[in-house]
Order: C-alpha cells, then structure tokens, then sequence
C-alpha cells in the first residue's frame, strides 16, 4: 500500500505533458529505444507527434503505439490520472459518522469510485470514462470484474432505460496494483523494468 500515489503525488509528478512523455518513455523502453513494429533497436528521434523513425523498416511511431493507449484522442497526462485514480491508496480510518456518511453518499469505502464522478474529475464524457476505465482494465488483465451484462434486450425502450439507470449507479472498483505496476501494463512495458 505505501507504493500507491495519491492525486496530490500525480500533480507534482505529472505537471505536464511532456512529463508524462518522458515517464512513459522511460517506463516502456528503459533507455533503449526499440522499434514496435520490427524490434530493431536502432531509432531515431524526429519532429512531430510521432515522435520516432526506426532505421530498418522506416516506419514511424510514438510512445502510445502498440499500447492500450494506441488510437486515442485523450492526452497522456489523462491516461495516467485514471490509472492513478484508479488505483489511489485506500481512505484513511475514519469516525462513525464520515464513515456512514462516505457510504451513504458514494461507495468509497468498498475500494470503488462512482463512474460520473470519475469522467468529471477526467473531464470527459461519461462513454468515455467507460471506456477509459475497460481500456484499462484489459491491460492490466482484469476485464471481467466490471464487464457490462450481456443479455440480449427483450423490449428495446424498457432495456434502454435499465441500462441508463445501470450506468449512472455503476462504480469502478479499484485496482489492486500499484501505480507503477498498473502503468507499465498500460504503457506496454516488461513488469520487471524499473523506471
């Protein structure tokens, strides 16, 4: 538990974009750079927003390039809060009546966090919050847990309204890794290197 980062540890760890760059930099390939697409390790940096050319196969690419990351419009820095969201340390002991009243008005003290609550504190939709949250999980191998139900809708406007009233009261459990653990599956890198 004491590897865990608070959200006041990420604002002083990730102030900006380019830090988060260079974290996942550093977290994906530990000082040698590697080409994702043909694993030749001669690379080099060029201008623009795919930041490396590979040498051998001529091909372009990024630090989100094949990566749970990959194909997507929201920032770095976006990416690692919600993994640091979820997987913030678990609340501080607290009196009967926070504690009753925490319960009562969100699920925190179960490990979970409210999804609406999540996409706001994200600033993005709440679709995208859903998927943030199932992007993440997939990497780090825990998709089943909070999968969406399957059952093929009997009535289309009655199932319609279920499922808005399921979204709007789900949680996101937490993850049991760590900041660091959880990111390097995210980012796409080996679980041993350091960084």
């Amino acid at each position: 538990m004491k590897n865990r980062m608070s959200i006041s540890d990420f604002e002083q760890r990730f102030p900006t974009e380019a830090a988060c760059a260079k974290f996942v930099e550093e977290k994906r390939w530990a000082g040698q750079l590697v080409c994702p697409h043909c694993d030749h390790t001669r690379v080099y940096r060029v201008a623009g927003p795919m930041g490396f050319k590979c040498s051998r196969c001529r091909k372009r690419f990024s630090v989100r390039t094949g990566n749970a990351m990959e194909h997507s419009k929201l920032s770095l820095r976006t990416w690692l809060l919600a993994v640091c969201m979820l997987t913030a340390p678990a609340r501080p002991r607290r009196t009967l009546l926070s504690w009753l009243l925490a319960l009562y008005m969100t699920n925190e003290m179960r490990g979970s966090l409210p999804l609406d609550r999540f996409a706001e504190q994200l600033d993005v939709t709440h679709k995208t919050a859903l998927s943030l949250v199932n992007r993440i999980r997939r990497a780090c191998g825990d998709g089943a847990r909070d999968a969406p139900d399957r059952d093929p809708p009997t009535d289309r406007r009655r199932a319609a309204g279920k499922r808005k009233k399921r979204d709007q009261e789900r949680t996101i459990a937490q993850l049991s890794e760590t900041f660091a653990e959880a990111a390097a599956k995210v980012i796409g890198s080996k679980p041993g290197q350091s960084g």
